[in-house]
């Protein structure tokens, strides 16, 4: 079997992806490999996504690429853009649009991929109150943001894409790279 060397940085990555006492630096490695190669394929390139600007690359919501080291450009949802400074103020802003479009706070609750709380949840937990539906959700990590996002859409029969970036940092999926993705 060949043998490489890796830097420190690599192989603490590695390492921050395996599960202690199951994982060998192989099989993180065949994991890493499995999940490059599936978001390769499922991405679409920016020459046969009209309307793509120019290096930004379209996911689907079946294959969400790791969302960590992201920041939120611009989402539209059903043809309208909406103010999302960052992922939880997605969320809001969908959680807002659900209600304007008259479901009722407990079928927007229910449907929510988080931990909500009637009325103000605990503030040193995280949680952000919604006025208009009177409950609030506790904060989502970019990865669980966009996944939450876009199945709330789903459910509610809402066209939702997002523009987003990776940070220019060396643990982000692609460092620097524009994307977006689609739940259609």
């Amino acid at each position: 079997m060949p043998m490489i060397d890796v830097s420190p940085a690599a192989f603490n990555y590695l390492k921050s992806l395996a599960e202690p006492f199951v994982d060998t630096p192989e099989s993180v490695l065949e994991r890493v490999i499995v999940q490059h190669r599936r978001f390769s394929e499922s991405a679409v390139s920016p020459a046969d996504s009209s309307g793509e600007p120019a290096g930004a690359t379209l996911y689907r919501m079946s294959n969400i690429p790791p969302m960590r080291f992201t920041r939120i450009e611009g989402a539209e949802l059903d043809g309208k853009q909406l103010v999302a400074r960052n992922w939880n103020t997605l969320i809001e802003e969908l959680i807002r649009t659900c209600r304007a479009k008259g479901y009722v706070p407990e079928e927007i609750q229910k449907k929510l991929r988080a931990n909500t709380a009637n009325g103000r949840g605990a503030k040193h937990l995280g949680y952000r109150f919604i006025r208009e539906v009177d409950f609030s959700f506790q904060g989502l990590d970019a990865q669980r943001a966009c996944e939450a996002a876009l199945e709330l859409a789903t459910d509610f029969v809402m066209h939702l894409t997002i523009s987003f970036s990776w940070r220019q940092n060396d643990s982000a999926h692609r460092p620097g790279a524009r994307a977006k993705i689609t739940n259609r």
